[in-house]
Order: C-alpha cells, then sequence, then structure tokens
C-alpha cells in the first residue's frame, strides 16, 4: 500500500472516531483510533509516523499535538485505568516528559501488569506526589 492511502487511511480513522465521538475522552479516541489501525494491519512505529505526517500536512506544530502512544510491547503492562491516569497526570503537568517516560521504563519492567495503585506507589517513591485534583 502506497504511504498516499496509508495518510487516508489513518485520515479516516481519525474522522470516523471524532464522528463517533458521543462524548468519549481524547485519551479513549486516540486508543479507539490506534486500535482501529492495528486491526487493519498498521504498526505502532508506521502510525506515530503517520501521524506526524497528518500534522505536517495540516501544518500543525506537531510538537505541541504529538501523541505520546504507548508500544504494542508496553501496553500491555497497564490497565485502561492506568494508562489513562498516567496520561492525565502527564497532560496537567504533575509529571513532565522525562517522568512520563521513566514510569512507563521503570513500570513497565518492574510489574507484568500496572493499575493505578501501582502508578501512585511508583511516584510517591520517586518524591512525587500524585495525589491532585484534575479539574
Amino acid at each position: 500500500m502506497k504511504k498516499e492511502d496509508k495518510l487516508l487511511g489513518v485520515l479516516v480513522e481519525i474522522v470516523r472516531n471524532f464522528m463517533d465521538n458521543k462524548r468519549k475522552d481524547i485519551e479513549t479516541l486516540e486508543k479507539n483510533i490506534v486500535e482501529g489501525l492495528i486491526g487493519k494491519g498498521y504498526e505502532m512505529d508506521e502510525i506515530n509516523d503517520l501521524l506526524d505526517s497528518v500534522f505536517n500536512m495540516m501544518n500543525i506544530d506537531n510538537q505541541e499535538f504529538k501523541l505520546r502512544l504507548l508500544t504494542e510491547e508496553e501496553m500491555p503492562n497497564f490497565s485502561d485505568e492506568g494508562r489513562s491516569y498516567l496520561i492525565d497526570l502527564k497532560n496537567n503537568l504533575i509529571i513532565n516528559e522525562e517522568e512520563f517516560e521513566n514510569a512507563i521504563i521503570e513500570l513497565s519492567l518492574q510489574n507484568p501488569y500496572n493499575g493505578v495503585k501501582d502508578i501512585k506507589r511508583y511516584l510517591m517513591s520517586k518524591g512525587i506526589n500524585p495525589d491532585v485534583i484534575f479539574s
């Protein structure tokens, strides 16, 4: 399949998910888009590259909008709630990019499956108070 066709496939998946939104949060939309593309045979690295291309085509500063997707190897190491919680912490600037990446790596190595409690325990061991209220 040509890159142009793949880009079109990514755009179709994005638009389809936004049209079927039904008030889902952005993490759920991202997850649905990625799962839909994986179901169509796309690889995670390919999805990241294609999303970069989509943002570049739209003249959007992809640093601001870059999605950090968990790799296929990282995904099974987190519950849906744990993954969403970790992303919320990063998006609400409770943890920075480096702390986010370190958490993913270290938690993936420590436990085969991490939930919210595991993430909180890990962050507290690093001196980070994750008990904040998201507005």
